[in-house]
C-alpha cells in the first residue's frame, strides 16, 4: 500500500471519528428532553458536559496516548460498557445542572471522550511515522473538523428529518464499530514509533497565554451566540448546530496551511465589517432570519481571525499534544464561562459582546508573537487603535441595548439559566396606553394597564378569552402550562381553580412583585415550578375542565410539548368533556398542520381562531392564534357560534405525526 493510500486511511478515521463525535451533540441534545425538559440551559449544559470531555480526551491524548503505542486500540474498546449508544436519567422537571451532567457522564461520557482523541492521536502518529516526510499533520484537524462540521449540518438538514431517534442510535453504534477497525488499520499500517510524552508545560517559548485566549474567547462567543439566539428562535438542533458548525467550519481555512482567501478575509476590513454588523443587529429588538444572518457573519469572521492566530501559533510537531491540550483548557473555560458565569454575574445577555472584546484582546496578545502582518489592523497601530475604540463604542451601545436601555423604562431585570427578563413601564414616546409588560429577549410575555386590564393576549374577547369562558358551568379546575404575567388569573371566577405550570421557579415571586394577576384573582391560584410534561406526567391531581399549553409566544417551540407522547399525557389529564387548547402564536412556524394531525390521530375535534381585528380595541392588544380540541364536536358550539374555524381546514394531513423519535420542525417553519 503506497503511502498515498496510507493518508486516505488515516484521513478516513478522522473524519469518520469527528462525525461520530460531533454528530453525537445534537442527537445527545434531543434524547434528554423528555427526561430534563426543553429549557435552553438543558443544552448549554449538555455543552459545557462535551467541552469538558474533550479536554479529557485531549489530556489523554498528550499524558498517555505517546506512551503507550498500539495500545490505545484498546482504548478504543471501552465505549463498549456504554454501547449500544442512548440515554436514560430519572425524570427531573427542574433540570438541576448536577443530576444532568451525572447522567449524561453514566450513558454517554465515554464514546464521546474517546471519539476526541482522534484527530490528535492520528497527528501523533503521522508525525511519528514515514508520513512524516510529507509535512507537517496539522492539516489532519482541518479534515477532523470539516467531519465534523458535516455532522452538525446533516443532522438537522437529512438526519432529523428523515430518520428517528431509536435509528439514530443504532446507525451511530454500528458505524462506530467501523471506527475502531479503521483505527486499527491505520496503526498497523504507519507503524509510529513510541515516545516519551511532552511535559505539561511544553516549551519556555510557548505562548501559552495566546494559546488560551484565543481558544477561550471563541468558545465564549459561540455559547454567547447560541445563548442569544435559542433565547430568541428557541432551543432545538438546527438552533444549536448552525453556531457549532460555523465555528468549527472557522477551523478549516485557519489550519489549511497556507491562508486562503477566507482566512485572509477576516483580516483588517473583514473586522470593520463585522463590527458594523454587530451594531445593526443589536438594533433590531425583533429577530428576523436576516439579522440571524448577519449575525452569523461577525462570528464566524471572529472564529476564522482568532483560529488562524492560534496557527500562525502553533509549536513544532514533538509539541502538538501540548499545542491541542491547551487549545481542550481554553476551550473549556471559555465554555463555563457562559454556562456558569454569565447567569451568576450577568443581568443581560451581554457575553457575546463580552466575548467579542476578549477576541480583540487574543488577537492584540497572539500579535505579539506572531508575524506583524497578522495583527487584526495589519501594520499602521495607529489604525489599531481606532478600531479599538470604535469596537468597544459599538459594544457599549450593544450591551445597553440588550439590558433594555433603549426599550422603555426598565423597572427590573432578572437573568437565570432560563433568560433575560426585563419588566418594563411604557414610555410616553411609545405613543401607547400607559402600562406595565413581561419582556424575555425581543418577546413581549404579558401587558398589565393601569387599570389592571390585561393586554397582549389575553385581552377581553381573546381567543383565551373565549376558551376561558367556554368552560363548564359552576366550579372550574383549569390548568395553563406557562405563567407569563399570570393575566389568565384574571379570567376566572370566585369558585374556580386555576394551576399555572412555570419551569422557571423564580419567575412567580417576580410575577407577584410587579403584576397583579395572580394576588388579584378573584378564584384560588396556585404556580408549580418544574417542566411541565413532567410534572403532569409525575403528580396525581384531578383532571383538569379546560388545559391550556401557552409556552410557544416566545417564538422557541419546545417540541418535547406537541409530540404523540405529551398529548397523551395531556388526554389523560383533560375530563371526558373537557378542552384542550394551544395558543400558537408565533413568528417563524405554523403548528397548526402538527396539530391538526394530532387530533385526527386521537380522534378529536378541533378549532382554530386568529384574533378578528374587531376584537383588539386597543394598541397593546396582540392578535393571536389558538387552537382548541375536544373529544364531542357538540363541546364546541359556543366556538362556532363565535366564528372559529375547523383545524383541518386547508391544512395538509399527510405527513407524520411528531413524536418523541421524531419531530419534522423545518417543515413547520413559516417560509411567508
Amino acid at each position: 500500500m503506497s503511502r498515498r493510500a496510507d493518508t486516505l486511511l488515516l484521513t478516513a478515521m478522522v473524519l469518520l471519528g469527528s462525525c461520530l463525535s460531533f454528530g453525537m451533540e445534537p442527537m445527545v441534545g434531543r434524547l434528554v428532553v423528555p427526561f430534563y425538559g426543553g429549557a435552553v440551559h438543558v443544552w448549554v449544559t449538555c455543552l459545557m458536559a462535551f467541552q469538558g470531555l474533550l479536554l479529557l480526551g485531549y489530556a489523554y491524548a498528550h499524558l498517555v496516548a505517546p506512551r503507550i503505542g498500539g495500545w490505545h486500540l484498546l482504548v478504543l474498546l471501552v465505549p463498549l460498557l456504554q454501547w449500544p449508544l442512548g440515554f436514560s436519567s430519572p425524570y427531573a422537571p427542574d433540570a438541576p445542572i448536577g443530576a444532568l451532567l451525572a447522567a449524561l457522564m453514566r450513558t454517554i461520557s465515554l464514546p464521546f471522550a474517546v471519539l476526541t482523541t482522534t484527530s490528535v492521536v492520528a497527528q501523533l502518529w503521522w508525525s511519528r511515522s514515514r508520513l512524516s516526510e510529507q509535512g507537517e499533520p496539522f492539516w489532519l484537524y482541518a479534515a477532523s473538523n470539516v467531519g465534523s462540521l458535516a455532522a452538525l449540518l446533516a443532522y438537522p438538514l437529512i438526519v432529523e428529518p428523515l430518520v428517528g431517534l431509536s435509528a439514530q442510535t443504532q446507525g451511530w453504534s454500528a458505524l462506530y464499530l467501523v471506527y475502531a477497525v479503521l483505527a486499527a488499520a491505520a496503526w498497523f499500517r504507519l507503524r509510529p514509533v513510541m515516545g516519551e510524552a511532552p511535559a505539561l508545560a511544553g516549551s519556555r517559548e510557548d505562548p501559552v497565554l495566546a494559546w488560551l485566549l484565543l481558544t477561550a474567547a471563541p468558545s465564549a462567543l459561540l455559547l454567547g451566540t447560541t445563548n442569544h439566539i435559542a433565547h430568541e428562535v428557541g432551543s432545538f438542533p438546527l438552533v444549536w448546530v448552525l453556531p457549532m458548525a460555523l465555528y468549527l467550519g472557522s477551523f478549516i481555512p485557519a489550519f489549511a496551511g497556507e491562508a486562503g482567501w477566507l482566512a485572509r478575509a477576516s483580516r483588517g476590513w473583514m473586522l470593520w465589517l463585522a463590527a458594523q454588523i454587530v451594531l445593526f443587529a443589536a438594533f433590531k429588538g425583533n429577530v428576523v432570519w436576516v439579522v440571524l444572518v448577519l449575525s452569523f457573519v461577525p462570528f464566524t469572521m471572529l472564529c476564522i481571525a482568532s483560529h488562524r492566530m492560534l496557527y500562525e501559533l502553533r509549536p513544532p510537531t514533538e509539541r502538538l499534544t501540548t499545542f491541542y491540550l491547551w487549545m481542550s483548557v481554553g476551550g473549556f473555560l471559555g465554555g463555563t464561562a457562559v454556562t456558569l458565569g454569565a447567569p451568576a454575574l450577568l443581568d443581560a445577555l451581554y457575553e457575546p459582546y463580552l466575548a467579542v472584546a476578549a477576541v480583540g484582546i487574543g488577537l492584540a496578545v497572539g500579535a505579539k508573537k506572531a508575524a506583524p502582518e497578522w495583527t487584526p489592523w495589519g501594520e499602521d497601530a495607529g489604525q489599531g487603535r481606532r478600531f479599538a475604540g470604535y469596537l468597544t463604542l459599538l459594544l457599549l451601545v450593544a450591551m445597553g441595548d440588550r439590558a433594555g436601555f433603549f426599550h422603555g423604562d426598565v423597572l427590573a431585570r432578572h437573568r437565570s439559566f432560563y433568560g433575560v427578563y426585563r419588566i418594563e413601564d411604557a414610555s410616553p414616546s411609545e405613543g401607547l396606553p400607559p402600562h406595565r409588560r413581561l419582556v424575555h429577549g425581543g418577546t413581549v410575555h404579558g401587558i398589565e394597564g393601569v387599570d389592571g386590564r390585561a393586554g397582549a393576549y389575553y385581552h377581553p374577547g381573546s381567543p383565551l378569552d373565549d376558551v376561558v369562558q367556554a368552560r363548564p358551568e359552576g366550579p372550574a379546575n383549569i390548568g395553563v402550562i406557562g405563567l407569563g404575567t399570570g393575566a389568565m388569573a384574571g379570567m376566572i371566577d370566585a369558585d374556580d381553580h386555576l394551576v399555572f405550570y412555570e419551569i422557571h421557579g423564580e419567575m412567580a415571586p417576580l410575577v407577584r412583585e410587579w403584576f397583579g394577576f395572580l394576588d388579584g384573582s378573584p378564584g384560588s391560584v396556585d404556580v408549580v415550578v418544574g417542566d411541565a410534561r413532567l410534572m403532569l406526567q409525575e403528580e396525581q391531581g384531578e383532571d383538569y375542565d379546560v388545559l391550556v399549553v401557552d409556552a410557544f409566544a416566545g417564538d422557541g417551540i419546545p417540541v418535547h410539548l406537541v409530540t404523540r407522547e405529551a398529548w397523551a399525557i395531556y388526554l389523560d389529564r383533560v375530563a371526558d368533556d373537557g378542552l384542550l387548547a394551544m395558543h400558537i402564536s408565533n413568528r417563524f412556524y405554523d403548528l397548526r398542520p402538527v396539530l391538526a394531525k394530532l387530533g385526527a390521530e386521537s380522534g378529536l375535534v378541533g378549532r382554530f381562531q386568529q384574533t378578528p381585528a374587531e376584537r383588539a380595541s386597543l394598541p397593546t392588544d396582540f392578535p393571536s392564534q389558538v387552537v382548541v380540541f375536544a373529544r364531542d364536536e357538540a363541546r364546541l358550539a359556543a366556538f362556532d357560534a363565535a366564528g372559529w374555524r375547523r383545524i383541518e381546514e386547508g391544512q395538509d394531513l399527510s405527513g407524520v405525526v411528531w413524536t418523541d423519535d421524531y419531530s419534522g420542525l423545518l417543515g413547520a417553519l413559516r417560509l411567508n
